[in-house]
């Protein structure tokens, strides 16, 4: 495994998210610092100022357009959209979301523009976005209820932690995560109950972090373990194996996980301050990057590429090339 330091980025304000584009990368900050930095200078090349605190920002684009005009906002009380190039802020809805859970696109029918998935303590909506004579109107057109604890294990299904498309099943199928560590497949076209029987982990642990890959899906959990999962309509949600700490009593609890664009790899962000890089195969430990003295809220791939993103809640963020 070869991991090569591109450049670090430092500020202030601590960052809440960070994540890597093309040519820059995109953070925000629980001061409501929205940056752009260039990726080869670690100079910001756009900042707003937001005056709120965000916990995550998502570009927003329409078409099949890689440049994107807008960020979605997301804070603990409400969901907004910045205007690149207006400047203004559009405020979409109000929604109180979890600590974990963080909003995320939905490319859905024959329509470019994409929904938001957005989760609101236990439920999850689905916006569409209308962008129209410069004004910005969004509606909900799905809402998503927990299910019905259905085994003696959990007594109830906790706040949601985590939520996405979940596209190899089809583009209207989504996968969400709550605290009793329960795994959940809704489809959009029938939301009366799960498409999939309800999956329940054999844990008492928070599952924080989540990411997928085809039809392989990975969670962390706070107790320091990665678990792999196969879902399939034929097979539905079936387990196929989980890490095994080198040291059970101090295992260090994964706040983020994401799979590289060609699967062979993916990055753990751990509570000790400490990124790993995992075979995603095998689960075996590949790499280790040592360079935060924070804990890391993001370690995130690029969409194309090696270059992966991490950083800390004290506002330092690396980029770096994995091979």
């Amino acid at each position: 495994m070869n991991i090569e330091s591109i450049v670090s980025i430092r500020s202030i304000d601590g960052f809440t998210s960070a994540r890597c584009y093309n040519t820059h990368v995109l953070t925000s900050s629980v001061t409501g610092a929205l940056f752009q930095w260039d990726i080869e200078t670690s100079n910001p090349i756009l900042s707003h100022n937001i005056e709120k605190p965000l916990d995550f920002v998502l570009p927003y684009r329409v078409g099949t357009t890689s440049e994107y005009s807008s960020i979605l906002l997301q804070s603990r009380g409400d969901i907004s959209i910045l205007d690149l190039k207006s400047c203004k802020i559009h405020h979409l809805v109000d929604a109180i979301t979890t600590s974990f859970a963080r909003i995320s696109l939905l490319n859905y029918g024959s329509s470019t523009t994409p929904c938001i998935i957005v989760p609101c303590e236990k439920n999850i909506k689905v916006f569409d976005l209308r962008i129209e004579c410069g004004g910005i109107n969004s509606n909900v057109i799905h809402t998503i209820n927990p299910p019905v604890i259905q085994t003696p294990k959990k007594s109830e299904i906790g706040m949601l932690h985590t939520c996405k498309q979940f596209s190899a099943l089809g583009s209207s199928y989504i996968l969400s995560t709550y605290e009793s560590a329960s795994i959940v497949i809704h489809d959009l076209r029938n939301l009366k109950e799960p498409a999939l029987p309800v999956h329940y982990m054999d844990t008492f642990e928070a599952i924080p972090a989540l990411s997928t890959w085809k039809d392989v899906v990975l969670i962390g959990d706070t107790g320091g373990l990665i678990h792999m999962y196969h879902v399939t309509h034929q097979d539905g949600i079936r387990h196929i194996k989980s890490s095994i700490p080198r040291d059970p009593e101090n295992s260090p609890g994964i706040s983020s996980l994401d799979i590289r664009n060609d699967g062979t790899i993916f990055a753990a962000g751990c509570w000790d301050r400490i990124v790993r890089i995992y075979e995603t195969r095998s689960l075996s430990l590949k790499g280790v990057i040592n360079k935060h003295y924070s804990n890391i809220i993001d370690a995130s791939f690029d969409k194309t590429g090696n270059t992966l993103c991490t950083a800390s809640k004290d506002g330092i963020a690396n980029v770096l090339n994995v091979s």
